[in-house]
């Protein structure tokens, strides 16, 4: 149980992190695959906690200041935990949305850089990457 504590301190420094970053590109929406993560981590300490009498007594005091430390830390972001237990394909779905939203988007402004860009060519007339570009300058 000792590991476990310590990758779900892992987990939310991690989160603490990259705060800034989701404030900025997700506007404060905490993503779906942290939340998933909340859910399953709080459903497997609870089903660990029902057998909690036949494991160690250190495996036991691990587990319940892991319990502790999981039920303060969630209650940030219960409303996101409620929805996902009520429907969580939601969430996954609003994901799988926004990954081809994003992919369109990307092959769009590429398609409309190769536009405007030049194309170098080599003597052949063939196209040339930029890292043969590079490799032949030096």
């Amino acid at each position: 149980m000792l590991f476990s504590s310590l990758g779900f301190e892992d987990l939310t420094k991690a989160y603490l992190k990259a705060l800034p970053v989701i404030k900025k590109e997700e506007n404060g929406v905490t993503p779906a695959f942290y939340i998933k993560n909340l859910v399953q981590l709080e459903n497997f300490v609870n089903s660990q906690w029902e057998n909690k009498k036949s494991m160690s007594k250190n495996n036991s005091k691990s587990l319940a200041t892991l319990r502790q430390k999981l039920r303060k830390y969630n209650k940030d972001f219960e409303d996101d935990l409620v929805k996902f237990r009520e429907n969580p394909d939601l969430l996954e779905d609003d994901d799988v949305e926004d990954d081809k939203d994003v992919e369109k988007d990307e092959s769009d402004s590429e398609s409309e850089e190769e536009q405007k860009k030049p194309s170098k060519k080599d003597a052949d007339g063939k196209r040339v990457s930029k890292v043969r570009q590079l490799a032949t300058k030096q």
